[in-house]
């Protein structure tokens, strides 16, 4: 296909696939229920929440966040293993963006691969500039410390949930279930009792 004509079919169904998500929320709100955002969901889904994934709506993009929400606030957000993709400057904009749009008491959770797993093996396969399976556009690896500190830079307060500290060993706290899914974590998946991921509970 020109590769024109693919770029244009790709902004028609982003576009189109925004008008359904802003169906949804508009939805929501005339059920008078908090709108909950998976962002960056890929192909998985969440019962309860609005799975979003990049064309369709950019994470960093405030006219994407002005098609799809309107005037709405958003109660939950969910970045799982999203801001280790971008660049040192757009994690800050995601926070800004979230910040514009959520409601009195929301809550974002963010998780991020870990990079105090003590394993030289996993964090070879999963550091920036790795070849590892998936792996290929990675920027950043966090640890609690460090991110932690950066939602608290940036106005958030900050609640771990399960991170490695620096001897290696995984630490978890009790988490709300309003909090979302976490595939990824020791609490759902076996292998990551093992490898883990930080991830925290955060609001403005």
């Amino acid at each position: 296909m020109n590769p024109h004509l693919a770029l244009a079919r790709l902004r028609i169904l982003s576009s189109l696939a925004r008008r359904g998500l802003r169906r949804r929320v508009r939805d929501r709100g005339r059920r008078m229920e908090a709108v909950r955002l998976l962002v960056g969901a890929g192909n998985s889904a969440a019962p309860g929440w609005i799975c979003t994934d990049y064309p369709e709506l950019g994470a960093l993009r405030a006219g994407h966040r002005q098609q799809v929400l309107g005037k709405a606030q958003v109660g939950y957000v969910l970045a799982q293993h999203v801001i280790g993709r971008w660049t040192k400057l757009q994690p800050r904009v995601f926070l800004t963006n979230v910040a514009a749009r959520l409601e009195p008491g929301g809550h974002l959770r963010v998780a991020v691969l870990d990079g105090l797993f003590p394993s030289e093996a996993c964090i070879a396969a999963v550091k920036p500039g790795c070849s590892g399976p998936g792996a290929d556009d990675h920027k950043a690896l966090g640890d609690c410390d460090s991110l932690t500190a950066f939602f608290r830079a940036n106005g958030w307060a900050a609640r771990p949930i399960e991170w490695r500290g620096k001897d290696g060993v995984l630490h978890r706290q009790a988490r709300s279930s309003d909090d979302g899914f976490v595939q990824r974590s020791a609490e759902n998946d076996s292998r990551n009792a093992r490898a883990g991921s930080w991830n925290a509970r955060a609001s403005s």
